[in-house]
């Protein structure tokens, strides 16, 4: 088993280091995005214990409660991509200005699964994703008992390899998920469960890659086109914009 192990970790790390040595030539590990007005938080879920980012906009900060309780927030759920080129505050830091423009709540999780160490490109699903699939739920579930959230508009959306859990939570979970956003990120058509795609065929679904992203990203982005189309969802688009590279 040890030498197993070793033989598989082997296997990955040239393609880790290559993946590596690309993201510290790009742009994509930098936030550019301002701060927003809102409040910005680092809470523990009480049963996971697990942390996650919460941002609440500058109209839910200072809106009277009352008023607060009548209108709707949209929750945005970011997956954040490989540790140590992204992370969940980087994530929830992206969204401010654009939760402030349009009273958007925004949660980052903390994942383990998107590492380094971890294997990429994405095959199965692992033990630390099912625990981050866990605990995403856990979190979600938690904003919606401690906020305004509203379970009625919420996307999930993530950037670079946060596409992976992005896309699955969709996949596997779309009683919780309503719409779904994917940035210049991966995915794996190995861990999509296709009998499961009817129960979100109708969802939203925007996929936005660059010119110049990684090659890989850009591969595994014209895969979930393909996928979606294959399997019939009927509000797929998806954007490739010029003259970018890996960038937020």
């Amino acid at each position: 088993p040890v030498r197993s192990v070793r033989g598989l970790r082997s296997r990955m790390l040239p393609g880790l280091a290559l993946f590596a040595g690309v993201m510290l030539t790009q742009t994509g590990c930098l936030v550019p995005q301002p701060h927003g007005k809102g409040d910005m938080r680092a809470i523990v879920e009480p049963t996971t214990k697990r942390t996650y980012h919460l941002y609440l906009p500058q109209a839910y900060k200072d809106m009277d409660p009352l008023a607060r309780k009548q209108r709707r927030w949209p929750l945005v759920v970011t997956f954040h991509g490989m540790k140590p080129f992204d992370h969940a505050p980087w994530q929830a830091h992206e969204w401010e200005v654009e939760a402030d423009r349009y009273g958007y709540i925004v949660v980052a999780p903390v994942l383990n699964a998107p590492d380094v160490l971890a294997e990429f490109p994405l095959k199965r699903v692992h033990p630390a994703m099912r625990r981050d699939e866990e605990t995403t739920l856990a979190i979600v579930r938690h904003v919606f008992a401690t906020t305004e959230a509203d379970p009625g508009a919420v996307l999930s959306t993530g950037f670079s390899s946060g596409g992976y859990m992005a896309h699955y939570m969709l996949n596997r979970h779309p009683d919780v998920f309503t719409c779904l956003a994917a940035r210049q990120a991966n995915f794996s058509t190995e861990v999509q469960d296709t009998a499961l795609a009817p129960r979100s065929q109708r969802t939203p679904i925007l996929i936005v890659y660059t010119e110049n992203d990684m090659g890989i990203c850009k591969k595994e982005s014209q895969d979930a086109i393909q996928w979606y189309e294959r399997n019939a969802f009927s509000n797929v688009g998806w954007v490739r914009l010029k003259a970018l590279g890996h960038v937020r």
